[in-house]
């Protein structure tokens, strides 16, 4: 039997009787918070304006529970994306066709809204697009988590600020 753990660094290791292996972690636990996504309310059009414009890093807790028909969020962005210090770059995840995502940089560093959260509708391909700027203040490695209402997981994205 294997157990799996998470690591600050954004490793996950296994533990089995033939020892320990290390592997770059593409899903993390979500965070559970009690909160249900209301999807009813999102598929109107005031509802779905009034979701994205909240900027609740709760929402990281408000995934799917697993089962048929429930999608994983994926990664799109390459493991490891690079990017100057004051400087912006893309990041791009998939979820279902038309639902939100949400993303906490929990390292520093801005999204267009200014925020270090938001949250964004993913396009008829189920591909969310958002912007991070690197700010002054951040240093080295910084860990941003996505999480999708429609999806059973969330991610880490990580992204190298380099001088």
């Amino acid at each position: 039997m294997a157990i799996f753990a998470s690591c600050l660094a954004g490793h996950s290791l296994l533990w089995s009787g033939e020892g320990v292996a290390a592997a770059t972690a593409a899903a993390i636990p979500p965070v559970k918070t009690g909160k249900t996504f209301d999807r009813a309310a999102y598929g109107t059009a005031a509802g779905k304006a009034a979701y994205l414009a909240h900027v609740d890093p709760d929402r990281l807790g408000e995934t799917a529970q697993p089962g048929p028909g429930v999608t994983s969020l994926e990664r799109i962005s390459p493991p490891l994306i690079q990017v100057k210090a004051g400087k912006s770059v893309e990041l791009m995840v998939k979820t279902a066709s038309g639902m939100p995502v949400s993303l906490h940089a929990a390292d520093g560093g801005r999204f267009a809204n200014g925020k270090n959260v938001i949250t964004v509708a993913a396009d008829t391909l189920g591909r969310a697009t958002i912007i991070y700027t690197a700010t002054p203040d951040v240093i080295g490695y910084a860990s941003i988590r996505a999480a999708s209402p429609s999806a059973s997981n969330t991610i880490l994205l990580t992204v190298q600020v380099l001088p």
